[in-house]
């Protein structure tokens, strides 16, 4: 008696696994830039670490405050070799 594959094994489902994860990677969600928020302001402080954004490394980030807007930028510095560029 001969068994049957699994579904996950078969070449076809393979291919279209694969190409739906590379579309994801590659095409993500496109905004258009007219879609996007814009926020006007002061810059208030820029701080190592910030209460909202507990347990990221105050070596690879920088949390920016502007006014008329509720919640810090986070930004990412990227200092190892390893981390990818800002």
């Amino acid at each position: 008696m001969t068994e049957r594959k699994k579904f996950y094994h078969n070449k076809y489902f393979q291919i279209i696994i694969f190409t739906i994860a590379i579309g994801y990677v590659f095409f993500p969600g496109s905004k258009n830039k007219s879609n996007l928020r814009r926020v006007n302001g002061k810059v208030v402080s820029l701080k190592i670490s910030n209460k909202e954004y507990e347990g990221k490394d105050s070596f690879n980030y920088r949390f920016l405050e502007i006014t008329n807007y509720e919640k810090p930028f986070e930004i990412f510095l990227g200092k190892e070799s390893w981390d990818f560029k800002p």
